[in-house]
């Protein structure tokens, strides 16, 4: 933030991590679709969701 930044993308951070930052005053956001490397090797590499209406709800309800 210090170097001009407004928000930050943390990813593959705990839920404690993100309330920590949140409770300190810094706008964090999160990406649907936007994997951490450790996702993206658990699941087998980059994946294209939400490619029919019914799985773009989907990933919109879930967030998967």
């Amino acid at each position: 933030m210090a170097n001009g930044a407004d928000s930050l993308l943390p990813m593959g951070v705990s839920n404690e991590t993100l309330k920590y930052m949140a409770d300190n005053h810094l706008v964090v956001f999160g990406h649907v679709g936007a994997l951490s490397g450790w996702q993206t090797s658990r699941h087998g590499g980059y994946k294209r969701l939400g490619l029919t209406a019914e799985d773009a709800m989907k990933v919109f309800r879930t967030g998967l």
